[in-house]
């Protein structure tokens, strides 16, 4: 009878199952941290182009992906069935940076051709930057048949195009500013600066389309960011109401034809390798920052009231001015300053132009404006050369009795452009307003003034009592002067005694 053990069993094949299930995790991770190789791409066969009478061909080739390219290893084996790997040409360490600048730009530039004349001659031109293998561009050519001499022509054409301005090119770079007109608004500027063989030179504006990012200020549309275009300049308007603007800007151009990157389809030794057609992968940005004085207007006000209330004629008044900044929509919380990018700032200065308008019978009415026919005592000046604060106009002189009203104007017209004239908002006080309203009493004649108290016992108040008081004691001089010159003439005459 066969006996049956149970729990005994021998535990070295379960242990050996689990490092076999575990080399196997560890084989499958350590393929999944190993790095991934360059993509690969099969080789189609022909592109567009000629085949020769004795079969070969001049022309492009297709891949697997739907690209095109050239041969760059003329001799070799035929590409087509090929596994091929795409590597960047400066992998290869085998052409220069002005060689990899002109095969960049036959790919970029003609390698999709449907144009047979176009491939071929690219092709031929190809050729002539990686090698010829002992061949003639004739020779070559003549692959062509009927249609050599105009493949020849049109890859000498290309060959002098690559060396040519704004022909074939090793890098790009953005140029980024922000620009101020003679009025102090401001502009984001994005430029492409190419570095073509033949010397840099400013890509065509408008040409590329970048984004743009900027703060401190907004686009037109209010944004932040916008999409721009080189060599196209885009407003800007300050987005806080501080006088002075700290600006940051940003753009990036992508997907730039321009530089000597290109991708090479690689073979194994002895089948050619193919310049591949792809568009341009260059890129390119810039940012900066600045300060300058906000391009914004301000509201100049003032608050004003007369030096005197009542004054006599003949006497001289002034007016008192608390100049300030007023709250209006799309202006400044703050004085307008100008100066270059970075300081120093000085405030921008305006001119208070004052009239003293009178003399009118009664307390005018406050309005809006003065009566258009208001007689003009005197026109004074004030320079606000330091901001707001108080200033003092000059004085002028009361002609006569009655009621007299300053009122104040400020024009931009009265700022210099370079100083800011374009950013002063005009501002006008309002007419008869009391704090601005002088009363002028004229003085009552002396007799008026003694016949008035015989009459009455007393006078109005003590201007009029001081000037009764002083007209009665003039009088009562004047007759104390005729009576001692009477008395003196009596006193010389001979006594009338016995």
């Amino acid at each position: 009878m066969t006996s049956i053990h149970h729990g005994h069993s021998h535990p070295y094949p379960r242990r050996s199952l689990l490092v076999a299930l575990l080399a196997v995790l560890l084989a499958l991770t350590g393929v999944l941290l190993l790095p991934s190789p360059a993509s690969a791409v099969a080789a189609a066969g022909t592109g567009v182009g000629f085949r020769s009478p004795d079969g070969w061909w001049i022309g492009s080739w297709s891949l697997a992906d739907g690209t095109r390219g050239f041969c760059i290893d003329l001799g070799g084996q035929a590409p087509t069935g090929h596994e091929l790997e795409t590597v960047d040409a400066a992998d290869l360490s085998r052409f220069s940076d002005d060689d990899r600048a002109r095969l960049a730009y036959i790919s970029r530039t003609w390698a999709g051709t449907d144009d047979q004349v176009t491939a071929a001659a690219a092709q031929l031109a190809t050729w002539t930057i990686t090698g010829l293998n002992g061949h003639s561009l004739e020779s070559l050519a003549g692959r062509a048949g009927d249609r050599a001499g105009a493949v020849l022509d049109t890859a000498n054409r290309m060959l002098a195009e690559l060396n040519a301005p704004k022909g074939a090119s090793r890098s790009v770079v953005a140029r980024l500013a922000i620009d101020r007109d003679p009025t102090g608004a401001s502009s984001l500027l994005a430029g492409l600066e190419v570095d073509h063989l033949a010397g840099s030179a400013s890509a065509e504006p408008g040409a590329f389309e970048g984004v743009a990012t900027v703060q401190g200020a907004v686009f037109a549309d209010g944004s932040h960011e916008h999409k721009v275009r080189n060599g196209v300049a885009y407003p800007l308007t300050p987005d806080t109401g501080d006088s002075v603007v700290n600006l940051t800007a940003s753009v990036s151009f992508a997907n730039l034809p321009f530089g000597n990157s290109v991708t090479v389809a690689r073979a194994q030794p002895g089948v050619q390798s193919v310049l591949t057609a792809g568009p341009g992968r260059a890129s390119a940005q810039a940012e900066l920052s600045t300060q300058r004085p906000s391009s914004l207007p301000f509201q100049p006000v003032v608050a004003t009231k007369a030096s005197d209330v009542i004054a006599v004629t003949g006497g001289q008044v002034h007016d008192i001015l608390q100049v300030g900044v007023g709250a209006a929509p799309g202006t400044t919380s703050e004085w307008g300053v100008y100066g270059e990018d970075g300081g120093p700032y000085v405030p921008v200065p305006v001119t208070v132009r004052s009239r003293l308008l009178g003399p009118f019978a009664s307390q005018p009415i406050p309005a809006d404006t003065p009566p258009a026919d208001a007689p003009v005592v005197c026109q004074v000046t004030t320079p606000v050369d330091h901001g707001p604060g108080e200033y003092v106009t000059p004085p002028c002189t009361l002609p006569t009795a009655g009621y007299f009203v300053w009122v104040e104007t400020i024009t931009p017209d009265d700022t210099k452009p370079e100083e800011g004239r374009s950013r002063v908002r005009p501002w006008t006080s309002r007419f008869g307003e009391a704090s601005e309203t002088v009363l002028v009493q004229a003085p009552a004649s002396p007799a008026a003034e003694i016949d008035r108290l015989a009459a009455t016992g007393s006078a109005d108040g003590p201007a009029r009592a001081g000037v009764a008081l002083g007209a009665t004691s003039a009088l009562l001089f004047g007759i104390s002067v005729l009576f001692a010159r009477w008395a003196r003439r009596n006193s010389r005459q001979p006594n009338g005694g016995v």
